[in-house]
């Protein structure tokens, strides 16, 4: 956790949740049925608006914007489900819990209301003591025109010994290195950072080109698992059944092969289109970015993640406001891809 990462965190807590007034929100619910409770028979207050307003404010909250290691440090002071769509799935399940118990549903969300007003008071003491810091200058680890490519390795794609790192060094060497020849660029200008605990990892810092480089495939390459995923659900769907014949079973297994292999020929030939199309016609670039499109392909679909960490400047360059948003829908999509992959085959979510 770098200083940069809890000052973003406390501000996007103070954006999110300070700023709307998400206490004040719940509690003018929390009034309203109050006096319902004590109706005793008369026609009780409609809640329509004030339900709708904490709906709204709720819904809001997109954790996904933050990184990983910044989202691990949120879960720290709240459980991020009470936020965002989830948030709203638990509101709304109060009032399903709750539908002729005004007082329960009044106890239930004042237990939220005090998880919120514990994580504005921890973000109003981090925001006060962490003002006068100017982060630029204490993280001084970031070059300019770098960012920091966050590449963590876990569930199937974690290491647990000297053989996994040997192994995923070198695929991760590979891809850096693919990378490279698309952004002329070498192995040597990405330099290793940190190593974190937990979960393994690993900070690289490199150029915003490169970081771009693997967002833009990494991107592509969750759309295709999470279809794959939808496939392999049809599938155990089928196999449930428990046909005769299992030619169904197979030709769809098939086709989930052959739909990854040509996916990842057309990302490779994107990636080069996108970052340098001057590159199209090298044969030594096409066949290395191929390569490294198969090894992130593997390494995403076995739950390993990349993220993205900037420097915090009060003029952005163009280009890391970019990698923000790019980076930003990365994270959604690796939280659908776990969501199926836990639908699919039970598996404990990890973040």
């Amino acid at each position: 956790m770098t200083i940069s990462e809890l000052k973003r965190t406390a501000s996007f807590i103070k954006q999110t949740v300070i700023d709307p007034g998400v206490p004040t929100h719940f509690q003018k619910l929390i009034q309203v049925l109050q006096q319902n409770s004590q109706q005793n028979g008369q026609q009780q207050q409609p809640i329509t608006t004030q339900k709708a307003g904490l709906i709204a404010v709720i819904k809001a909250i997109r954790v996904q914007t933050l990184t990983l290691n910044e989202r691990r440090l949120l879960k720290t002071f709240i459980d991020t489900d009470l936020m965002g769509d989830s948030g709203v799935e638990k509101i709304n399940q109060v009032f399903v819990d709750h539908n002729l118990d005004p007082m329960g549903a009044v106890n239930a969300f004042t237990k939220m209301k005090g998880l919120y007003d514990q994580l504005i008071l921890a973000a109003t003491e981090t925001l006060k003591v962490l003002a006068p810091i100017d982060v630029s200058v204490v993280e001084a680890d970031i070059e300019k025109g770098h960012a920091i490519l966050q590449i963590t390795f876990k569930d199937k794609a974690s290491i647990t010994n000297v053989t996994d790192w040997r192994e995923t060094s070198d695929q991760w060497w590979q891809i850096v290195r693919s990378f490279g020849l698309l952004t002329d660029t070498t192995t040597d200008q990405a330099k290793i950072l940190s190593f974190q605990q937990g979960s393994v990892v690993v900070e690289v810092s490199a150029t915003y080109i490169v970081v771009k480089a693997v967002g833009f495939v990494a991107d592509k390459v969750l759309s295709v698992i999470e279809r794959i995923l939808e496939l392999r659900k049809k599938i155990l769907e089928i196999k449930q059944l428990d046909l005769t014949n299992k030619q169904i079973e197979r030709d769809l297994e098939k086709e989930a092969a052959v739909f990854q292999e040509n996916k990842s020929n057309q990302i490779a030939q994107q990636v080069i289109a996108e970052i340098n199309k001057a590159k199209a016609t090298d044969g030594e670039v096409g066949t290395a970015i191929k390569m490294a499109v198969e090894k992130l392909f593997a390494f995403l679909d076995k739950g390993g993640t990349v993220d993205c960490r900037l420097q915090q400047l009060e003029d952005e360059p163009a280009e890391a406001k970019q990698l923000r948003e790019a980076y930003g829908k990365i994270r959604t999509l690796e939280t659908r891809v776990a969501e199926l992959k836990l639908l699919s085959n039970g598996e404990k979510k990890e973040d």
